[in-house]
């Protein structure tokens, strides 16, 4: 009988099936820019909307993991409203704090930075 290692096991073992928590999308000939669509199991990513303390830590909980599953760090997150302000290259926002900035769009030439733009479903 051979013991094996931790290091000898291979890679972990992949997540129980489920629904899934997100939805990568891929623009057809931008290989720079990519989508994740999120679903219900994925938990709200809602703080400002959150009714107490653990409802928003769990919601930044649930920021910082989706955005580890998705390979990022940082994000730009807007509280949107309809009118004519477009963000060019904002400040990324703490994923522990509900954004503060209201605006109708954003854009970004710094790769790496994640565009967060919440709807509602309804």
């Amino acid at each position: 009988m051979q013991t094996l290692s931790p290091a000898d096991t291979g890679p972990p073992a992949a997540p129980a099936p489920g629904p899934p928590e997100y939805l990568p999308f891929a623009f057809p000939g931008v290989p720079s820019v990519g989508c994740a669509f999120t679903f219900a199991p994925a938990g709200t990513f809602s703080i400002s909307l959150a009714p107490d303390a653990a409802a928003a830590a769990a919601a930044a909980a649930n920021r910082k993991r989706l955005l580890g599953r998705l390979g990022l760090e940082r994000w730009v997150e807007m509280y949107q409203v309809h009118g004519d302000v477009l963000l060019v290259d904002p400040a990324p926002t703490p994923v522990d704090r509900a954004s503060e900035i209201r605006a109708d769009g954003a854009c970004t030439r710094e790769p790496g930075l994640a565009l967060l733009i919440k709807t509602a479903d309804c």
